[in-house]
């Protein structure tokens, strides 16, 4: 599970920002749902999960169209966590 996003590295790295929702005072939201860039491997899977309210101000940072982290993906984020 890639920290602070309450998601496993694939889901993370193929998130989109029609995915996150703002629920006012409760913080981010991310739906974890099949999309151009992911596939689930279950229906079981679709979920939403909270993002941690550091992510908030990173999120601010970044292009608000496409990927939310269009550099990332799932090779870099296994590869980043085993060293």
């Amino acid at each position: 599970m890639l920290p602070l996003t309450g998601k496993r590295s694939g889901e993370a790295a193929g998130l989109l920002w029609d995915d996150l929702v703002k629920k006012g005072n409760l913080g981010t939201f991310a739906h974890v749902r099949p999309n151009r860039l992911q596939a689930l491997k279950a229906d079981a899977s679709e979920r939403v999960a909270r993002l941690h309210s550091e992510l908030d101000q990173v999120l601010s940072w970044l292009s608000s169209e496409g990927p939310v982290f269009p550099h990332l993906n799932v090779n870099q984020v296994t590869k980043t966590f085993a060293r």
